[in-house]
């Protein structure tokens, strides 16, 4: 048997072993500079490039091969971000799934294009909009971290949120909000439902501030009166706090016989809150939500709206790549939502 053990002469190269993060300290930049250096990429500054190589090679620094084949012919890199919590709890369950989504839809789209897809650590997001060497940036709910948002603006990376809406020069992907409320809402009078409730995660993102809004106005269109739920950042976790608000809606309105919620998650609590109650889903109480984990582990439970989240990311990273190719802003995108029978 051949002996693959290390010698001492190894241990000792292996210990020694330059990276990107000295030669990063060294020069007092940061790690994505580094890389743009070395690899010809980004928007250094010859001199400044020039220093960066020369401390690399004073200090015996050599990119990994690994790292410099995913640049073969100058492809771009584009970073995936996610904005959602890191826990077990159900609601981030949910957005896993959405974000698994998200990047496999991203990446099929850049590969096509010849682009590297870069999946950020969800950990420490500001750390990774900082060194992380990427050309463009596809951020999911850009809305919900507006720190982050400043970090890639300071680098001047490009970004496309997927999902949320944003103000220029960043462009987002996603529904409709307006158009998705009145699908389910007309959807719920057509079944002769006569008291929905707009159940939505927080009510302060610019999503759920469009949607309230066309819910007030078809409202009033409708002579029907408006009931919105909100979570908000209040004590405790979200999911406690989201079968709080659905306990006392339930409580002081027996007669609510339809839900929207956009967030599958709190779709699913809603659908817990009114069972223990003694209601029926859907016979009793109607709920539509996002077609997801949720619905499709309980088929037949939920009125499934599709959001087209894989179109939404595909389109998103088409764009970002748009921009990065031309330089043009290209503009944001709304797609129409759709009930999946």
């Amino acid at each position: 048997m051949t002996d693959i053990t290390p010698n001492s002469a190894t241990r000792q190269q292996i210990a020694k072993r330059v990276t990107i993060r000295d030669v990063a300290s060294a020069v007092g930049v940061s790690v994505a500079t580094v890389s743009h250096a070395v690899n010809g990429t980004g928007r250094v500054s010859r001199a400044r490039a020039a220093e960066i190589i020369a401390a690399a090679d004073r200090l015996g620094y050599r990119a990994s091969r690994h790292a410099r084949a995913m640049k073969v012919g100058g492809g771009l890199a584009i970073g995936l971000f996610t904005t959602h919590p890191v826990d077990t709890s159900a609601h981030t369950l949910s957005q896993t799934e959405w974000y698994a989504r998200t990047a496999l839809s991203a990446a099929t789209e850049c590969f096509d294009r010849g682009a590297t897809l870069m999946l950020a650590p969800p950990i420490d997001r500001t750390r990774s909009a900082r060194e992380l060497p990427i050309d463009g940036a596809l951020v999911v709910d850009l809305d919900r971290d507006p720190v982050l948002a400043e970090e890639l603006a300071a680098r001047r990376i490009p970004v496309v949120a997927i999902g949320g809406l944003v103000h220029p020069p960043a462009m987002s992907v996603t529904v409709d909000p307006a158009q998705m409320m009145r699908l389910a809402f007309d959807g719920f009078r057509a079944h002769g439902r006569r008291t929905p409730v707009l159940a939505l995660e927080s009510g302060d993102r610019p999503f759920d501030q469009a949607m309230m809004e066309a819910h007030r106005i078809w409202c009033a269109e409708n002579a029907t009166e408006p009931i919105v739920t909100t979570n908000g950042v209040g004590d405790g976790p979200f999911d406690a706090r989201a079968r709080r608000t659905c306990e006392s809606i339930i409580e002081q309105r027996p007669d609510v016989d339809a839900v929207l919620a956009p967030f599958d998650a709190i779709a699913a609590i809603w659908c817990a809150a009114l069972t223990a109650s003694g209601r029926s889903i859907p016979q009793d109480v109607e709920i539509a939500t996002s077609h997801g984990r949720v619905t499709m582990s309980t088929p037949g439970t939920y009125t499934s709206i599709d959001v087209r989240r894989e179109e939404m990311s595909s389109t998103a990273a088409h764009l970002l790549m748009d921009r990065l190719s031309t330089g043009e802003d290209v503009g944001s995108r709304l797609l129409t939502a759709r009930i999946i029978d």
